[in-house]
């Protein structure tokens, strides 16, 4: 179980409160979770291209060239 803390729509987190990641499809009003995303990019000019899993439940075998996830 992934256990996120929540925050409001001005980036404050709110005391007590704690998402659960697949508990639900989605969260409460007004309550957020902190993600990142990085787009790797070499010094000669590419980026790092990614492709995802087959067995990924959300477009498998597609191509993305961001990385990141949940912030815990």
């Amino acid at each position: 179980m992934e256990l996120w803390d929540a925050y409001n729509a001005d980036y404050e987190k709110i005391e007590g409160a704690v998402l659960v990641r697949g508990e639900d499809d989605t969260f409460p009003d007004g309550m957020y979770h902190l993600v990142c995303e990085v787009l790797v990019r070499h010094v000669d000019g590419t980026y790092l291209m990614m492709k995802r899993d087959p067995t990924k439940p959300l477009f498998p075998n597609m191509w993305e060239a961001t990385a990141g996830g949940s912030a815990l």
